[in-house]
C-alpha cells in the first residue's frame, strides 16, 4: 500500500496521484486498478474519519498572545547538543528509504545528548520539485544525481521526502526538528558547475553584478572565483522570496523551528553596507517573525526562529546582520554564534547580552579542524558552559556513532575525562622584546574543582614557539604571573629551530573562562653583537618598482615559460605589493597560482668582495623563485616542512652571490600560491649586500625592525589529563 504523509495545509491529493501514477508503471493494469481504489477508499477515511493537526489548531483557537507565550516556553527546553544535518545524506547509498536515510546519519544519535536535529536539505524536498518560491529562488544542479533520485523514490513508494522522514523520526523520539535555511550559499563560487538557475536567469541579483552588464556577471560566475555570488538582499525581490519560501516550508511541514543560517554566507549586501540597507534586512526578519506567527496560528503551535552568525554583534552590522536589533524587538528565539576564519574568540559578552533578553545561545565548537582533536573539542565545550553557552552546537560533524555526541553536552561528564585548553585565535604570532598579546586562554570551571571517584588531574601548558635560540630568553606570563619552563623539547641551541616549551603551572593562577596569556624575549650579548655587526656591514637596497602580475588559474605558467628573462609580459598588470592585503586590490579575491616579474635594482658600487641576498618580508603562501630564467629557490611546504599557515608570513632569504649578473639588469620571476583568501608578495622585498656570509633570515628581521623579534608562537595549549 502507498502511504501518505500530511502536514498542515497541505494537500496530499493531487502529490498522492502523481506517486500513484509512478507505481503504476511497475505493475499490470490489474493490480494497479486494485491499488488504486485500495488507496483511494484509504485516502478518503484519512481525509473524512482521521483527525488532522490541522483540524486539531482548529479547534484550540489558539490566540496570538497564547502563541507567544507557548513559544517563549520551548525556546528554552533542554537542547545540551544541537545537530547540524547538512542533509547530504539524501545522496547516501540507502537513502531511497526511510531506514536507510536514517541509518545514515540519525539512529545512532539515539540515547546521546542530541535533543534537537537541524536539518538542511534541498534536493531531498518535495518542495524544490513544486513551482514556487523555495524553487524559483534554491533551485540548483544535483551534479552527481544521487540525492535526486533518492528524494523521488522515497516520494514515489512512500510519500514523504527527506525531511518528512526527519519530521516523523524526531517526532517518535521526542527530539526537536528544525529546517535549517542557508540564506545566501555561495558554494557557487567554488564550483561554478552548482550555480544556482535564479542567478543563471538573473545575474543582475547577485552581489559582484554592480555596474557589469548581465552576460559578463554571468560570464565570470561560470568562470569560479571571479565574481561574488551571492544573492543581493538589497532587492526587494530576494527578501520578499526569502520569506515565502520559508512560508512554504512553514506550510508543508511540521517542524518546530526555523534555522536562519547565516554562516554560508555572511554577505548579504555589497561593501561597505549602508544603515538603509542594515534596515531592510531587518524588516526582513520582522516579516518573517510575522509569517511564522500567522502560520504558527493556523497550526495550532508555535514556529521557533534560531539564527545562526557571526559571534560579534559589531561584526555582524558589517554584513548587515543586526543581531541586537533583532534580540531587542523579539525577533528571533535562538542564537548560535559561529566565527570566521578560525577566529574563535571569547564568547562571554555574547551570552551575557543572549541572556539579558532571555535567548539561549549555542555556540558552534570548531571540531571539524584539522588541528581541532578530540581532547581540543572536549576542552572547547568545558570553556563555552564556563562562558555561560546554554549547550553547543557543531558544524560538519556527522558520524552519528562518534562518542562526541555523548559527552560534549554535559560538562559533569566532561570534567572526569581528558581535555586540551587552546587560545583560539589565529596563530602564529610575533614575539618580541615588548610583551606580544594578551592572548585569551580559554578554560572550563574545573581547573580547581578535583575529580570524581577519586580520581586524579594532572595540568601541562604547552607553547610551540618557532625560530628560538639559546641566546633568547623567553618569558611566559599568564594573568599576571610569570611561569617557570619545566622542560624545552628539543633541547635549546645556537641554531634557531621550532621547539615545544612545557610548564607545570600551579592551577590557582587560572580563572574559569578567559585567561590572559603575554609573552616577550630578550637576548644576551651574543645575539646583540651579531645584530651590530650587521648593521656595520649591511646595505639594504628596496625593490621601488611596480611588478608585472597574471594570475594562473589553470597552472600553465612553468608550462608556458613565463618565468624566462625574454617572456613579454607587457600584457600583464601592473601592481605594487607590501600592502598587507596580498594581490591588492588590482586583482581582488583569487586563490591559485600567480606571477610577479621585475627587474632586481642596480647592483651598488664596489660589490665584488659583498655577499648577494633577495629578501622577502613575507610570501603568501608558497613561493618559487627565478633569476634570470633560472629557478634558484623555493619557500613551500616541502623544502621547509612548514604548513601553509605557518608559510605565509614567515621571512626567508635567497643568496645570489654566484647568480646574479653584475654587469646587465637582472630579471626576478617568483611564482606564488595561495589556498585561501589574499595571497602574493605582502611584505618589502629587498636586495642586501653584506660582508655576513649565510644571512639568517630571522636575524636580518630583527636588524630591519630594530628588534630581537621574529620569534613566533604557533601554538598555546593546556593538558589536562584525569587518571586513577
Amino acid at each position: 500500500m502507498l502511504s501518505l504523509a500530511y502536514a498542515p495545509g497541505y494537500d496530499a491529493r493531487p502529490f498522492a496521484t502523481k506517486c500513484l501514477r509512478k507505481e503504476t508503471i511497475l505493475t499490470t493494469r490489474n493490480v494497479c486498478n486494485q491499488r488504486i481504489l485500495a488507496t483511494l477508499v484509504l485516502l478518503l477515511a484519512v481525509i473524512l474519519i482521521i483527525p488532522t493537526r490541522t483540524a486539531v489548531a482548529k479547534e484550540k483557537k489558539l490566540t496570538l498572545t497564547d502563541l507567544r507565550k507557548e513559544r517563549k516556553m520551548l525556546a528554552h527546553r533542554k537542547r545540551r547538543i544541537i545537530f547540524n544535518n547538512d542533509g547530504d545524506d539524501i545522496g547516501g547509498h540507502g537513502a531511497s528509504t526511510p531506514d536507510g536515510l536514517l541509518q545514515l546519519r540519525t539512529k545512532a544519535l539515539l540515547g546521546s545528548q542530541v535533543d534537537s536535529i537541524f536539518y538542511h536539505s534541498t534536493f531531498g524536498m518535495k518542495v524544490i520539485l513544486e513551482d514556487g518560491a523555495f524553487n524559483r529562488i534554491y533551485e540548483y544542479p544535483d551534479t552527481r544525481g544521487v540525492a535526486s533520485r533518492n528524494c523521488k523514490a522515497l516520494i514515489a513508494s512512500y510519500g514523504k521526502d527527506a525531511l518528512d522522514v526527519m519530521i516523523d523520526y524526531c517526532r517518535k523520539h521526542d527530539l526537536e526538528i528544525f529546517y535549517s535555511n542557508r540564506m545566501n550559499d555561495v558554494h557557487d563560487f567554488y564550483f561554478p558547475e552548482m550555480l544556482s538557475a535564479i542567478k543563471i536567469r538573473h545575474p543582475e541579483y547577485v552581489i559582484g553584478h554592480g555596474d557589469k552588464n548581465p552576460e559578463e556577471t554571468l560570464r565570470l560566475m561560470r568562470q569560479g572565483k571571479k565574481t561574488n555570488t551571492g544573492l543581493n538582499f538589497g532587492l526587494k525581490v530576494i527578501r520578499d522570496l526569502t520569506v515565502d519560501a520559508m512560508r512554504q516550508v512553514c506550510r508543508n511541514y511540521d517542524i518546530d523551528g526555523l534555522e536562519l543560517d547565516y554562516f554560508r554566507s555572511p554577505s548579504l549586501f555589497r561593501s561597505p553596507v549602508s544603515p538603509q540597507e542594515v534596515e531592510l534586512h531587518n524588516d526582513m526578519i520582522r516579516e518573517m517573525r510575522k509569517m511564522t506567527e500567522e502560520e504558527g496560528l493556523r497550526r495550532g503551535r508555535p514556529i521557533l526562529i534560531a539564527a545562526r552568525g557571526i559571534n560579534d554583534p559589531q561584526s555582524s552590522l558589517k554584513f548587515g546582520i543586526d543581531i541586537e536589533t533583532w534580540l531587542d524587538e523579539d525577533l528571533i528565539d535562538i542564537l548560535m554564534p559561529i566565527h570566521l576564519h578560525r577566529q574563535q574568540g571569547p564568547l562571554k559578552s555574547f551570552f551575557e547580552l543572549a541572556h539579558h533578553y532571555n535567548v539561549s545561545a549555542y555556540p558552534c565548537l570548531r571540531a571539524n579542524e584539522t588541528r581541532h582533536t578530540w581532547r581540543v573539542c572536549r576542552g572547547e565545550a568545558m570553556s563555552r558552559f564556563a562562558e555561560g553557552a546554554d549547550g553547543i552546537t557543531t558544524f560538519n560533524q556527522f558520524d552519528p556513532t562518534h562518542q562526541r555526541w555523548r559527552e560534549l553536552g554535559d560538562p559533569e561528564i566532561l570534567r572526569d575525562l581528558d581535555r586540551t585548553y587552546t587560545c583560539p585565535y589565529y596563530l602564529p604570532v610575533t614575539v618580541t622584546e615588548d610583551p606580544c598579546g594578551p592572548l585569551p586562554l580559554l578554560v572550563g570551571a574545573d581547573m580547581m574543582a578535583a575529580p570524581t571517584n577519586g580520581k586524579r588531574r594532572s595540568r601541562k601548558l604547552r607553547v610551540q614557539v618557532t625560530s628560538l635560540t639559546a641566546q633568547h630568553d623567553f618569558q611566559l606570563d599568564v594573568n599576571g604571573k610569570t611561569i617557570a619552563t619545566s622542560n624545552v623539547s628539543p633541547a635549546l641551541t645556537n641554531l634557531m629551530q621550532d621547539v615545544w616549551l612545557e610548564y607545570l603551572p600551579d592551577p590557582t593562577i587560572f580563572n574559569a573562562g578567559q585567561n590572559l596569556v603575554t609573552a616577550w624575549i630578550s637576548s644576551n650579548d651574543h645575539l646583540k653583537d651579531q645584530i651590530t655587526e650587521l648593521k656595520a656591514g649591511t646595505t639594504v637596497v628596496p625593490f621601488s618598482e611596480k611588478w608585472q602580475f597574471a594570475t594562473d588559474p589553470a597552472d600553465t605558467g612553468v608550462t608556458k615559460k613565463w618565468y624566462t628573462a625574454n617572456f613579454n609580459d607587457s600584457q600583464w598588470k601592473k601592481v605594487q605589493p607590501y600592502n598587507d592585503q596580498g594581490w591588492g586590490p588590482e586583482i581582488g579575491k583569487y586563490d591559485g597560482y600567480g606571477w610577479y616579474r621585475g627587474k632586481l635594482p642596480a647592483l651598488p658600487d664596489n660589490t665584488k668582495d659583498k655577499y648577494l641576498y633577495l629578501y622577502f618580508g613575507a610570501v603568501d603562501e608558497q613561493a618559487w623563485i627565478y633569476l634570470n630564467g633560472r629557478k634558484i629557490a623555493e619557500h613551500t611546504t616541502e623544502s621547509t616542512g612548514k604548513s601553509i599557515h605557518q608559510l605565509w608570513e614567515m621571512p626567508f632569504i635567497v643568496d645570489i652571490t654566484r647568480l646574479v649578473d653584475r654587469n646587465r639588469p637582472n630579471t626576478l620571476v617568483v611564482r606564488v600560491h595561495n589556498e585561501t583568501r589574499q595571497g602574493g608578495i605582502w611584505r618589502p622585498t629587498s636586495l642586501v649586500v653584506s660582508d655576513v656570509k649565510d644571512m639568517n633570515p630571522n636575524l636580518f628581521a630583527r636588524y630591519q625592525n630594530g628588534s630581537l623579534g621574529v620569534v613566533q608562537i604557533t601554538a598555546i595549549e593546556l593538558e589536562v589529563k584525569v587518571s586513577d
